[in-house]
């Protein structure tokens, strides 16, 4: 199910993407050097980071799953004047899936909702 995991979270990067992103300074295009840089080539689907044992055999175990399909999350403050869109996007999210985004607490696990420059996941297995 960790391919489960991974497109759940792969949805969720694409919708924060897109509801903040800005859109992409078009002089770049013929620039090799930053077009690698946005296409992040050496990440998994461009924007998550592995283990290299990962990569190649993937994880199965459930426990890797979000606990109760829940998923906390914190906005940083430069994205505050967001908020209501982001959540707006997480209930579209939690409408058409079994998945749950509350703010976090004290969770270990959880999601952050920062500016920077495109998004990545960096997802490491103890």
């Amino acid at each position: 199910m960790y391919s489960r995991k991974v497109f759940i979270l792969s949805v969720i990067t694409f919708v924060f993407v897109t509801v903040l992103s800005a859109p992409i300074d078009k002089s770049y295009e013929n620039d090799d050097i930053h077009r690698s840089a946005l296409e992040n080539p050496e990440l998994l689907g461009g924007d998550i980071m592995l283990p290299e044992a990962n990569i190649r055999f993937g994880v199965k175990e459930t426990y890797y799953r979000w606990p109760r399909n829940t998923i906390p999350y914190t906005i940083s403050k430069e994205r505050r004047n967001l908020k209501r869109q982001i959540e707006k996007a997480m209930r579209h999210i939690e409408d058409k899936t079994c998945i749950r985004f509350v703010p976090h607490t004290t969770e270990e696990d959880y999601i952050e909702i920062f500016r920077g420059d495109g998004c990545v996941l960096y997802y490491m297995l103890l």
